[in-house]
């Protein structure tokens, strides 16, 4: 880190750095810092909410009391999404996911498949505002899911894309 702080104050004076003139400089310092891990940070607030079973995507979201009976369907949505929102990070970055319970009654707990767990609760979050930072590291490239532990919560809406890709991805954006 010090030689590319050092390189890159040369270039701002216009001074060469490194062999190979200015050009090489630059693109040294444009590799490196294209490898650099970063830090994902995402914060999902998780409520209880009734859905229209038949278009549970549908956005803006219509308040239960404008469906008709035969059309209601409880879900457990993290930030009013359904399926929840993917997280998308690069092989080498840190993960942080602050999770919010605002639901009445349930307590909840997560699992991140395909990424290095650093922190995960260490009992279920409680219910009416508890709050847990997950904290993780995406190790390998690929395409993995982000589950509540339980399976009624999951069936319900809380799941969603954990995608990972490689730093020399040609699809990343």
């Amino acid at each position: 880190q010090a030689f590319l702080d050092q390189a890159l104050l040369s270039c701002l004076r216009g001074q060469s750095p490194a062999p190979g003139g200015m050009r090489s400089s630059i693109l040294l310092l444009a590799f490196a810092g294209a490898v650099q891990a970063a830090t994902v940070s995402e914060t999902f607030e998780i409520r209880n909410w009734v859905v229209d079973y038949q278009r549970p995507t549908n956005v803006p979201r219509k308040q239960p009391f404008d469906l008709g009976d035969d059309a209601k369907m409880g879900a457990t949505l993290a930030n009013n999404a359904y399926p929840a929102p993917s997280i998308e990070a690069f092989v080498g970055d840190d993960i942080e996911i602050t999770i919010v319970n605002q639901m009445l009654a349930q307590e909840v707990d997560f699992v991140f498949e395909g990424v290095d767990e650093k922190q995960s609760a260490p009992h279920p979050i409680s219910q009416q505002g508890g709050t847990f930072k997950y904290t993780m590291t995406a190790s390998k490239p690929g395409t993995f899911w982000w589950h509540a532990r339980l399976p009624t919560e999951a069936a319900t809406g809380l799941k969603g894309a954990l995608v990972v890709r490689a730093q020399d991805d040609p699809a990343a954006s």
